[in-house]
């Protein structure tokens, strides 16, 4: 199933998109979160919280002030110690060692380094990660693996979907890699560039972060690709 989540609106005079005007057909069949920072029924451009457009009630807290931009149709830059929360909410340990999907679009100012991009619990529950730009994840150091390449200075579709125990990931519609993967994520709080609180900070922009309870297919990663792709010059 794929829906338009609102109808769009114009807000004349203003740099803030109305309820909908970012809105496009994403997949929404067993869709935990979904934020658009560029939307004002997702975020207000100030303030702390950030609203889940699912319709499951999975909102954000914003902690240690990241910062709104405008551009690209609206994201959050994450610097310094900043991250967002999530939860805790029994929907995400609801995942377990089921299928699931983590698809967001990421940009790295500087890919010098490593960093988390998403964590569940913490380093030792499940995390999403890039060193000098190179995507992995796991559920600890010695069960990462995983690829593809973001790198810098540019926007990039990142997902990853996991369908009966193998994982596949995806940078801009193409699978870049695949591996067995059979992490239990049953933790109930998520962090987006954090990993509960161990470090490892790299400056990042994130726009439109989703997660899905479901692997995405060839055809719906495309589909939520397609969506969004000309806001970020592609």
């Amino acid at each position: 199933m794929s829906i338009v989540i609102k109808n769009p609106i114009i807000i004349n005079g203003s740099t803030r998109v109305g309820p909908g005007q970012n809105s496009s057909p994403i997949v929404t069949t067993n869709l935990i979160m979904y934020y658009d920072f560029g939307d004002t029924s997702s975020y207000a451009g100030s303030g702390t919280t950030v609203t889940d457009l699912s319709g499951n009630g999975l909102n954000a807290t914003l902690i240690n002030t990241p910062t709104y931009a405008s551009a690209n149709g609206g994201y959050m830059n994450f610097s310094g110690t900043s991250y967002a929360k999530v939860g805790p909410n029994a929907l995400i340990g609801s995942i377990g060692t089921g299928d699931f999907s983590i698809d967001l679009w990421i940009y790295l100012p500087n890919a010098s380094g490593y960093g988390h991009i998403y964590s569940i619990d913490s380093q030792g529950g499940y995390f999403l990660k890039h060193s000098n730009g190179n995507v992995y994840d796991g559920a600890s150091q010695a069960g990462s693996g995983g690829g593809g390449v973001i790198g810098s200075g540019a926007w990039k579709h990142l997902v990853v979907s996991r369908i009966s125990g193998t994982a596949r990931y995806y940078v801009n519609n193409v699978q870049a890699a695949s591996r067995a993967h059979g992490f239990n994520i049953n933790a109930t709080t998520l962090y987006i560039r954090s990993d509960g609180g161990m470090g490892e900070w790299v400056t990042a922009h994130i726009a439109l972060p989703k997660l899905y309870k479901k692997g995405l297919t060839v055809a719906e990663i495309t589909q939520n690709f397609n969506a969004h792709k000309s806001r970020f010059g592609l």
